[in-house]
């Protein structure tokens, strides 16, 4: 942090030309990086802070041409303790790599379009839990979500979620209470929310937040207290910050900030700090400025759950579902009981899950109002 230990690591380009390094990325303490010498093009380097450890790491394409796409579309992410990224030797197209910063073992993971195609072309490779997910491109059911454990068997197709050669083009990945959420496209409902636990028949849809096959478009994807946050356009409102927990009924708009007929905020730059999403919006009357959403932790998982109308007293839930609202009521899935008597008016959507529901005398969910009792919960 001083002017004296700051200092160039390296001239890897002689003379006033510029290397123009980039994608620096850390792997156990060693920088991984993409840099020209002049002679052999964009390619892998590494760094362990010094002249002499500043070397290339593989000239993966040989001769001067690169390996690697321009600086805005490169991907390289740390995994299973050695760098994962994508490149073009010249011979199989972009297609996914790793290296343990060793020539020899710096490797095609698999050629996921068979021949010179590139099957990730210009794509981001997204690290969750023990996989990586991205988008791929195996030339037969188009561009689609994948996943790798890092060997050539392990690196599988999930699901063709727009089957045939059409594309649904999943991105903004994002992880929150064991859900990875995702947004993609297919020709029925647009590009809209999807989830996915890594198996086909696990990778649905959430919501259509924009009804047929107009798209929300899902961006800016950010996770917090087991709950994603995001930016949507439902086609009347304009693109406003939305929040889902993995349910249709969960993903709802968190406030149309700048109201009126798709007048827009457009939230941007999401970022958490101490439980709190901050961003930048604009309300139509003060401009863009510096927002925040408070998101508290989830409430511990009830053993039982007694819901009535009011009053009530602790530890009786007292309350009535009244007007456009939409609520999920869980008690534990193990076990767990919900014993209501409450009332449900005036087009509210109520969903009660435990193991066990008993619904007492004085219980009413009137006409225009949905109600569901299902065996789930928490846990």
């Amino acid at each position: 942090g001083t002017a004296t230990g700051t200092t160039l690591v390296k001239n890897i380009r002689a003379g006033s030309s510029s290397s123009n390094p980039y994608g620096l990325t850390n792997v156990n303490g060693i920088l991984f990086f993409i840099a020209d010498d002049g002679v052999n093009g964009a390619e892998l380097w590494k760094s362990d802070g010094t002249e002499q450890g500043t070397v290339m790491v593989k000239d993966i394409r040989s001769g001067s041409g690169s390996a690697f796409a321009p600086h805005y579309a490169v991907s390289m992410v740390e995994f299973n303790n050695k760098l994962f990224f994508i490149a073009d030797d010249g011979v199989f197209g972009q297609e996914l790599w790793k290296s343990d910063g060793t020539p020899n073992g710096t490797i095609l993971v698999k050629d996921v379009w068979v021949g010179i195609e590139s099957g990730l072309y210009q794509k981001r490779l997204s690290k969750i839990n023990d996989k990586l997910y991205f988008a791929g491109n195996d030339g037969l059911n188009g561009e689609e979500l994948w996943k790798s454990d890092g060997t050539t068997a392990g690196t599988v197709l999930v699901k063709d979620i727009q089957t045939g050669s059409g594309h649904s083009k999943p991105s903004g990945f994002c992880l929150a209470n064991g859900i990875i959420f995702f947004a993609a496209f297919d020709e029925i409902n647009g590009t809209e929310l999807w989830k996915t636990d890594g198996t086909a028949s696990g990778t649905v849809l959430v919501k259509n937040i924009i009804s047929q096959w107009l798209s929300s478009n899902p961006q800016s994807f950010i996770s917090i207290n087991n709950k994603i946050f995001f930016t949507a356009d439902n086609g009347s409102e304009g693109r406003e910050l939305y929040t889902s927990d993995g349910t249709a009924n969960g993903t709802i708009m968190v406030e149309d900030i700048y109201p009126g007929f798709y007048a827009t905020s457009s939230p941007t730059d999401l970022t958490v700090v101490n439980n709190i999403l901050y961003f930048a919006a604009n309300d139509g009357i003060n401009g863009i400025e510096l927002w925040k959403v408070e998101v508290h932790p989830p409430s511990p998982c009830p053993n039982s759950l007694v819901i009535q109308s009011p009053p009530a007293s602790p530890p009786i839930e007292g309350i009535d579902f009244t007007g456009n609202t939409s609520t999920i009521r869980r008690a534990n899935a193990s076990g767990g009981s919900i014993i209501a008597n409450n009332k449900i008016l005036d087009n509210a959507n109520v969903v009660y899950e435990a193991s066990s529901i008993q619904l007492t005398p004085g219980f009413v969910a009137a006409n225009g109002t949905i109600f569901k009792a299902q065996i789930g919960g928490c846990n």
